[in-house]
C-alpha cells in the first residue's frame, strides 16, 4: 500500500506518538511491534503473516530546529503465498529511510518567505523551507513513529511473491514464465481501458449537445 493512502488512512493498526518537543539536538527509538500488532499489521498488508519487525528511528533537528529529520531502518520476516503455486515463502525486509517532518505554524514556506524575509523579520530570526525538500507536517511536534514504521515496511513487501519453481510450473500450463504470465495481464488490463482522449472528446461532445 502506497504511504499516500497510509497517510489518508485513520484506522491504521500502528501507532506510536513521538512529541519532538521533548528531545534534545537528537534522538534514537527503537519500536518493536507486539504479537497482536504484528496479527494487525499482517492483515492490514495483506500478508499471511508477520513473523518479526522492528524499526530503529534516529532524529535530527535541522534548519534551526523547526524541521526534524527521521532516519532509519525497517526490518522484517514476513511470510507471503506464491502468486503462482500458492506456495508459502519467507520473506526479508531490510529498508533504509529518510524523511523530513516540520511543524508550518512555525515556519515560512520559501515562496513567501523570500518576498518579505529581508525586509519584516530578518534572515536569522525566521526559519525558511526549502521546497525540494517537501517536509512532511507535524501537529504540534508530534509525529507518529508507528505510522512512519508502517509506510516504509509496506514499501518494502514484494507485491508479486514467486516461488522458486514458479517458472517450472507455468511452464507445465503452457505458460512461458511469470513475467509472460503477468506481461499478458498488464495488456488484458490495457485493452480494457479507455483512451483518455476519446473520453474528453466524449465530454465535450455531451456539453456540444447540451448547449
Amino acid at each position: 500500500m502506497p504511504p499516500n493512502k497510509l497517510r489518508k488512512n485513520k484506522n491504521i493498526p500502528l501507532s506510536h506518538p513521538f512529541d519532538t518537543n521533548e528531545m534534545g539536538a537528537q534522538k534514537h527509538v527503537v519500536l518493536r511491534p507486539e504479537r497482536d500488532e504484528l496479527d494487525k499489521l499482517a492483515k492490514f498488508l495483506d500478508v499471511k503473516e508477520i513473523v518479526s519487525a522492528k524499526a530503529n528511528f534516529h532524529l535530527t533537528r535541522a534548519n534551526g530546529g523547526n524541521i526534524v529529520k527521521v532516519e532509519g531502518k525497517v526490518q522484517a520476516e514476513i511470510l507471503q503465498e506464491c502468486v503462482v503455486t500458492l506456495q508459502e515463502l519467507k520473506n526479508t525486509i531490510n529498508e533504509d529511510f529518510d524523511a523530513y517532518y516540520t511543524d508550518y505554524s512555525q515556519a515560512v514556506p520559501f515562496s513567501a518567505a523570500k518576498k518579505s524575509l529581508f525586509s519584516k523579520y530578518g534572515m536569522s530570526d525566521v526559519p525558511v523551507l526549502d521546497e525540494e525538500e517537501d517536509p512532511e507536517p507535524m501537529k504540534n511536534g508530534v509525529i507518529d513513529l508507528g505510522e512512519v514504521m508502517l509506510q516504509f515496511l509496506s514499501l518494502g513487501i514484494d507485491p508479486y511473491p514467486h516461488a522458486p519453481n514458479a517458472d517450472e510450473y507455468l511452464k507445465k500450463h503452457g505458460i512461458q514464465s511469470a513475467d509472460t504470465m503477468q506481461e499478458e495481464n498488464s495488456q488484458k488490463a490495457d485493452k480494457g481501458r479507455k483512451n483518455p482522449f476519446e473520453a474528453l472528446r466524449a465530454l465535450k461532445k455531451d456539453a456540444d449537445n447540451e448547449e
